[in-house]
């Protein structure tokens, strides 16, 4: 709405007040509408980029986000063209073409949110295979096109009661004019409400099946008498020195040493409770640890010992907070752990993806409750909100899509790389067995290193506390044959 409107629409004991004021209003939430609006363009346009040109970014979810992303490409272009259609006029073919724009694509994107989570219910609960939703995108494309486009079409031909079109001025772009204020209402904001609220009743049901689930298997796994109490012991040796190693440095002190039996034999087996080196997972620090308590249990029982590990807490505050936050976030992503991968992945793409529409609708939806208890203010903070949030759909659902498809990209994009370099296919490969292979070995190395070290420590210990049980028995030896002459 142009300045002079604005301040005419206010109480005349305000109007001196507020108008010196609404141009730098007006120029400022345009420069954040147009900011945000061009940082969409480029994002929309690098996911469509990216998904051309790289096959393994083609799943499911990225395909969705592709349809949606048209959306957010002409609600992109909408927002571009700003202030400019309020001041061609509301009867200009600029101003009615932002206004079906908006009115189009900005509610297109809070209809492809519901669509992916009716997915996720359909893949949860129906066990549907996520493959064959692409089979009938014609549907998805009629439901989330061509519902908002009925409004839409419709705005477009309407006038009000004094025969001006129903689209026009709307403060800080062209949309359905303040006379017909009431079917923004109608048209627009209750069709995303509804979409938003019955997404958000679709996770909270596949979260509650998804920990049932778990709590199910649980139950499960503690019921059966004849669990393997080994598997669990040694599951819980290595979580002790995980949480260890990322508590701080673990100190490792002896605390007893009781001699059990001078003349046992050596074992020379492995003992149940030892594993196998994993090859693949951890750093070499964290498994050295769990690798020296298996070599020393394959010691003889000569001399018991007993290790305490104790972790010093670190004295950065703010490393410690965010490490709780860290540690919480995986454990709660732990609990989908057992989950089918697939599954997962499409349940965190569609719920991240809701989140953003939520984030997105929100301050626009309160700014529209304000314009209805009090239709004669202007807003600058709420309006300068709505005109940073909308036009950042693209940018979110980019930010979604390279988030969820990070390693695959990397893969593909380091593979075309070596391609243009003329590096072989299978050279990457063969980098990363002879990698695995090498720390392998480094494992095994530390492994045997640290088992001779506990042997000869071991060795001195008993050595010392049995010196004197030897000497009692030479002496009880030599007394013998005189007792017997």
């Amino acid at each position: 709405m142009p300045p002079t409107e604005v301040t005419s629409s206010l109480p005349s004991d305000n109007m001196v007040r507020v108008a010196p004021s609404i141009p730098s209003h007006i120029e400022i939430i345009v420069l954040f509408e147009r900011l945000g609006a061009a940082l969409s363009v480029v994002g929309v346009l690098s996911i469509f980029i990216a998904f051309a040109a790289f096959k393994r970014l083609r799943t499911v979810p990225n395909t969705f986000i592709i349809f949606a992303s048209v959306a957010n490409l002409g609600a992109s272009i909408a927002c571009l063209i700003g202030y400019s259609g309020v001041l061609a006029g509301s009867d200009s073919h600029l101003c009615q073409a932002q206004a079906f724009m908006f009115e189009l694509f900005m509610q297109s994107d809070p209809w492809w949110s519901f669509a992916m989570a009716v997915n996720v219910y359909m893949v949860f609960f129906f066990s549907a295979n996520p493959n064959s939703f692409l089979r009938y995108w014609y549907a998805y494309f009629l439901v989330c096109y061509g519902i908002p486009f009925i409004p839409a079409l419709w705005l477009l031909l309407a006038h009000d009661k004094t025969g001006a079109p129903v689209y026009g001025d709307a403060t800080i772009w062209c949309w359905i004019g303040k006379s017909s204020s009431d079917l923004r209402i109608y048209t627009y904001y209750l069709p995303i409400w509804v979409c938003i609220v019955l997404s958000s009743l679709i996770y909270v049901a596949v979260g509650y099946y998804v920990f049932k689930q778990r709590n199910q298997l649980r139950n499960l796994s503690l019921s059966n008498p004849h669990r393997d109490i080994t598997e669990a012991r040694d599951s819980g040796e290595k979580d002790l020195f995980a949480n260890a190693a990322h508590m701080g440095s673990a100190n490792r002190k002896v605390l007893q040493v009781t001699t059990i039996n001078t003349e046992s034999e050596r074992i020379t087996r492995p003992l149940p409770g030892a594993t196998p080196l994993n090859w693949f997972k951890g750093p070499v620090e964290d498994q050295s640890n769990f690798d020296q308590q298996v070599g020393a249990s394959t010691t003889a029982p000569i001399a018991t010992t007993i290790t305490s590990i104790t972790a010093e807490p670190r004295h950065d505050t703010k490393e410690s907070f965010l490490q709780r936050i860290q540690d919480a976030f995986n454990g709660w992503c732990n609990k989908f752990s057992h989950m089918d991968p697939v599954k997962l992945a499409y349940l965190r793409t569609s719920f991240v993806f809701a989140v953003s529409v939520l984030i997105t609708w929100t301050p626009s939806s309160i700014n529209r409750v304000h314009d209805i208890v009090r239709p004669n203010e202007f807003s600058y903070p709420l309006n300068l909100a709505s005109a940073i949030v909308l036009p950042l759909q693209g940018l979110w659902n980019a930010v979604i899509f390279f988030s969820t498809s990070w390693l695959a990209l990397r893969q593909e994009v380091r593979a075309k790389v070596d391609q243009l370099k003329g590096v072989p296919k299978g050279r990457n490969v063969a980098e990363a067995v002879r990698y695995e292979r090498d720390r392998f070995f480094e494992l095994e190395r530390r492994a045997t290193r640290q088992n001779d070290d506990t042997n000869s420590e071991i060795s001195i210990i008993t050595t010392a506390s049995l010196s004197g049980s030897r000497d009692n028995s030479i002496k009880a030896l030599r007394e013998t044959p005189s007792k017997g002459l």
